[in-house]
């Protein structure tokens, strides 16, 4: 690219997202700025440091565990995770917008997982308006039974855990196959008041679906997993339907 429209394209990213940030990372490989507002940048620089964003593949002896931020006029993201001795490691990652549950869920139960329980979100109780019937209840009638619902928690409060659980020498992720979420994630970040420089909040833009997800992996383990780190839930055979303790909300 010619000095010009290298400059042009940094201005399109002003226009866009208020600051250069995301310009300077994405063509001059440089996330010094893009950390200064992010959530997760430093930690995610740090876990590369120490390998744990690298060589991390599926162990075919565990189950997979799933969490979902559903979208509806937005995209759905979602993450594959094993934990196994309250070792966690992020195995895979998808992004969708222009998919529904039924394409969804026949996308999930084509890979070669086994499967030991899905966590959709707490709007997964909401009905569809075209049919009254909630999210939930229709993955389950699709043969998705091993699934429950996360109680609803406050947003910073869950970023503030979700950092730290990204900072624990027990969080691997496996890069080959979570690219895109790794980059999102490192991108997510705060937002302040362009006039008073308040800080207003996380900034609700493409990547949140991931930073949602993955906020929701960590509310599933503490919802979900007794302090040893095994599961509360009772994974499903073919004689039974899984029990779940923890109520749906």
């Amino acid at each position: 690219m010619t000095p010009e429209k290298l400059e042009q394209t940094r201005q399109d990213y002003i226009a866009e997202y208020g600051n250069d940030f995301l310009f300077r990372q994405e063509f001059l490989l440089d996330e010094g700025q893009a950390l200064a507002t992010s959530y997760y940048g430093n930690t995610i620089t740090k876990a590369r440091e120490q390998g744990r964003i690298g060589d991390h593949p599926y162990n075919k002896k565990l189950p997979v565990y799933v969490n979902y931020d559903l979208g509806l006029a937005d995209s759905t993201a979602c993450l594959f995770w094993q934990y196994d001795k309250k070792k966690l490691n992020i195995i895979d990652s998808f992004e969708t917008h222009d998919v529904g549950d039924t394409a969804l869920i026949k996308f999930i139960k084509s890979k070669p997982y086994n499967y030991a329980w899905h966590f959709l979100p707490h709007d997964g109780s909401v009905r569809d308006s075209a049919d009254a019937v909630a999210r939930i209840q229709k993955w389950r009638n699709e043969g998705i039974i091993n699934a429950s619902l996360l109680r609803k928690e406050g947003k910073e409060d869950g970023i503030r855990r979700a950092i730290a659980l990204l900072s624990s020498p027990d969080t691997t992720i496996h890069k080959p196959t979570t690219t895109e979420f790794v980059r999102k994630l490192a991108i997510y970040k705060r937002k302040f008041n362009q006039f008073t420089g308040d800080y207003e909040g996380a900034e609700h833009k493409s990547e949140s679906h991931y930073a949602d997800t993955w906020r929701y992996v960590n509310a599933a383990l503490e919802q979900s997993f007794r302090p040893d780190g095994t599961p509360y839930m009772t994974i499903p055979t073919k004689k039974k339907e899984p029990e779940m303790v923890v109520q749906e909300t």
